[in-house]
This record gives structure tokens, sequence and C-alpha cells, in this order.
């Protein structure tokens, strides 16, 4: 796997100065710019999403908990159609969606909370779990540096 450090000693320049490149930061100049591009193309370079996540502060994953088994999850068109719309949102803003499956409410709100104070994902979306106190009080508050948990009210139901 190639490294940001190989990029740049490849096409000449400092790894600040490949990673401006890659991060499409407008100070570099565009003979610079092609250098590097075409560095990154020969090597088939991919960025390392855990490094960029640990040097942004951002994971670019948003969590949706849901509080039903898989098995449900799947039989339910309604929860697959609000899934498949999350995603598409996500999506657009270059986002991952990481879904997790509960047995109970009650696994949901631990995997909720999990998700949130572990600062694995940028946000979570917690659906049927509004009865659990801490979580309402964790939703009402912000809690994370420049971001504002939402309260998602739902209607889902277990058959």
């Amino acid at each position: 796997m190639t490294t940001l450090r190989e990029v740049a000693e490849r096409a000449g320049v400092s790894t600040t100065t490949a990673s401006k490149v890659l991060s499409n930061t407008p100070y570099v100049s565009g003979e610079t710019r092609a250098r590097v591009l075409q560095v990154v193309a020969e090597l088939d370079y991919v960025p390392n999403q855990v490094a960029r996540a640990l040097s942004k502060g951002r994971t670019h994953i948003v969590g949706v908990v849901i509080p039903f088994a898989s098995a449900y999850l799947f039989d339910d068109p309604h929860l697959i159609l609000f899934i498949r719309g999350v995603e598409e949102v996500l999506r657009e803003r270059e986002y991952a969606l990481l879904l997790f499956t509960a047995t109970s409410v009650e696994d949901a709100a631990s995997a909720y909370h999990r998700l949130i104070r572990t600062r694995f994902v940028d946000g979570a979306i917690a659906g049927g779990v509004l009865h659990d106190e801490a979580i309402r009080q964790e939703l009402e508050t912000p809690t994370l540096p420049g971001r504002c948990p939402g309260l998602l009210r739902s209607r889902w139901r277990r058959k």
C-alpha cells in the first residue's frame, strides 16, 4: 500500500505539500499540483481514512441505530426505504452509513452511547430509544465540539 510519504518523494515535494494537493488547498502552484496528482494516479494512491479522521477530527461516518433484530429490519419495507433515503443523503455529502441493529431498545441505547462517546461517528440517528432519559438529555445538549445532535422522532413499532 502506497503512503503519502512515497507520493511526496516521487513527486519531489514535501508530505505537507502532497497533503495540501489532496485536500485541494489553493496555495499550491498548478505545476506542483499536476505533478503530485500524476504520481497519485501512477501509484494508485488511496488516502488512509483512519489517518485522515485522526488529523481532521472527523470520520465522515454517521451511525444509524435501529432497535430491532436484523431479520425484522429486512422484512419491513418502511425501514428499508428509510435507510435507503438516509444513505442517499449521506452519499451526496460524502458520508458513509454505519448500521447497527439491536434486539432491544436497551441494546440500541447502549450502542448509541458507545458511538457518540467514542467519537467513532460524526453523528448518529437513534430510532425508538427516546424513552431512555440519558439519551434524551444527550440529544438536547450538544456533546461533540462543533456538532449538535438532533432529535429524530420515530413511530417504528415491532409487529
